[in-house]
């Protein structure tokens, strides 16, 4: 269940359809924390961003990335390969929208978490 949510989820938001992505990337982290289903987690964050940027609300997109990026350290992960060129703009888009100080400030906070 939480796969599918994440997959729809996540072209749901390629299709800009933000509402009904976060709703089932929701779901999906839901499940997956009641489960400890980890080894997922990073990839769910990184979709949240990625919705959370398309609904501007930057501040989030940034912190939700210093989550994933948290998890994948901590976990010992790369983020999948061919999403690596999509969320180094999501992260550049990010960054010029809120500016270099406050992006780092959200997204360590993220980190922190």
């Amino acid at each position: 269940m939480a796969s599918a949510n994440d997959t729809l989820g996540r072209v749901l938001a390629g299709r800009t359809e933000w509402a009904r992505a976060e709703a089932l990337l929701h779901e999906a982290l839901s499940v997956r924390i009641k489960h400890d289903l980890l080894l997922y987690m990073p990839h769910g964050f990184d979709a949240r961003a990625e919705v959370a940027a398309g609904l501007d609300s930057r501040e989030e997109a940034a912190r939700t990335l210093g989550i994933a990026d948290r998890l994948r350290a901590d976990l010992g992960l790369a983020r999948w390969g061919p999403d690596e060129r999509r969320f180094a703009r999501l992260e550049d888009a990010v960054r010029s929208a809120l500016g270099n100080d406050a992006y780092e400030l959200a997204h360590r906070q993220g980190n922190e978490l």
